[in-house]
């Protein structure tokens, strides 16, 4: 059973590099093309750095109906 599960999901990394000197990574999976997850955080730009500012994490949730 959990053998068939992971072999029908679909694993995705992401590695962005912006030119504004900040960073984006994420992870997400989808499910029989069903069901999609992903989340991505991204460090503060190059001029923000010393506030307090920490970056942004989004996650995204997808259904297929």
């Amino acid at each position: 059973m959990i053998a068939d599960v992971l072999f029908r999901m679909r694993f995705k990394f992401i590695r962005i590099y912006h030119s504004t000197g900040n960073s984006t990574f994420g992870i997400g999976f989808n499910y029989n093309s069903a069901i999609g997850f992903s989340s991505m955080y991204t460090t503060e730009t190059s001029v923000l750095r010393g506030f307090s500012t920490t970056g942004d994490f989004e996650m995204n949730l997808r259904l297929s109906l």
